[in-house]
C-alpha cells in the first residue's frame, strides 16, 4: 500500500473506528434507559427505548457499509483487513445486546404469585392488582393489563433471594418460541406481502440472504417489518445463532416456509 493509500486508508478507518465508538455509547445508553423503565415501571421512557433501537439498527448497517466500501477501495491486507472485519462483527453484536430475544423466558405471573404471594381470595391478574393496590386501568387495555402483569412480577420477585437464577424462578414456562407455537399454517409464496403475512402468524421461514460475502441460507421467524434510512428492515429470530437479528429486506433474494 503506497504512502497516498494508507493515509486515505487510515483516515476513512479512523472515521468507522469513531461511529463504532458512538455506536457502543448509544447501546450503553440504551441499556441503562431500558433498565431504569423495567425498574421504575415509566412506560414512556420504554418506548423512547424502543424507538431508538432503530437508529441503532441504522448505525450498523451504515457502519457496515463504510466497511465494504473501505475494504472495495483500499483493498486492506493482512492485519488491516482483519481490522476491517472485526468492525463489521462488532456492530453486530452491539446491536443484538438491546435486542428482544423470542425464545427468552416466559414466567406466568399467576404462577408466580401463588408461589410467592399470600393473602388474596384468589389469584386472577384483576384481584392480584387489587390486593397488591396497583391501579390497573382499563381492563380491556392491554398496555394497562401488561403493567399490572409487571407490578405483579417485581412483588413476587421482591420476596425471592437476590441470587435466584431465571430458570428457577417459581412459574417458568419456558421459553416464548416453544410457549406460544404459531396455529395454522399461512399461505406464503415468496411476495412481498408474504413477509408481513409471516411475521403476524409467526411462522418460520428459509431465506436466502446477500451477506458482505455472498448469499447464505437461514430460517429465521419474522417478528416485523419497519422503515428507516432509505431502506425497509425486518426484525426476525435467527434459529441457527438463537438471537434476534435485523435484515435488510433488499438483500432477501429467495424464501419459503422453513421444513418442519
Amino acid at each position: 500500500m503506497t504512502q497516498g493509500l494508507r493515509a486515505t486508508y487510515d483516515r476513512e478507518y479512523a472515521a468507522i473506528a469513531d461511529e463504532l465508538i458512538r455506536m457502543g455509547q448509544k447501546v450503553e445508553e440504551a441499556i441503562e434507559l431500558a433498565m431504569t423503565a423495567l425498574v421504575e415501571s415509566d412506560i414512556p421512557l420504554a418506548k423512547e427505548v424502543i424507538a431508538n433501537d432503530e437508529f441503532i439498527n441504522r448505525m450498523r448497517f451504515e457502519i457496515e457499509q463504510a466497511c465494504l466500501v473501505l475494504i472495495a477501495t483500499q483493498q486492506p491486507t493482512a492485519g488491516d483487513l482483519r481490522a476491517v472485519v472485526g468492525v463489521m462483527h462488532i456492530v453486530l453484536e452491539l446491536e443484538r445486546m438491546g435486542e428482544a430475544i423470542p425464545s427468552a423466558p416466559v414466567v406466568c405471573t399467576v404462577r408466580m404469585a401463588r408461589a410467592c404471594i399470600r393473602g388474596p381470595e384468589s389469584y386472577s391478574l384483576g384481584n392480584l392488582v387489587r390486593f397488591l393496590g396497583v391501579e390497573p386501568g382499563n381492563a380491556h387495555s392491554a398496555l394497562p393489563d401488561a403493567r399490572a402483569a409487571m407490578e405483579v412480577f417485581l412483588a413476587c420477585a421482591g420476596s425471592l433471594p437476590p441470587t435466584t437464577a431465571v430458570r428457577e424462578l417459581p412459574g417458568m414456562m419456558g421459553g416464548f418460541d416453544t410457549v406460544a407455537p404459531p396455529v395454522g399454517l399461512p399461505a406464503i409464496d415468496g411476495g412481498a406481502d408474504s413477509l408481513n403475512t409471516a411475521a403476524s402468524a409467526r411462522v418460520a421461514i428459509e431465506m436466502e440472504y446477500m451477506k458482505w460475502h455472498g448469499p447464505v441460507a437461514v430460517v429465521v421467524t419474522p417478528h416485523y417489518l419497519y422503515s428507516g434510512g432509505g431502506h425497509r428492515y425486518m426484525k426476525a429470530y435467527c434459529h441457527r445463532d438463537r438471537v434476534t437479528k435485523t435484515y435488510r429486506v433488499d438483500r432477501i433474494l429467495a424464501y419459503r416456509p422453513a421444513r418442519p
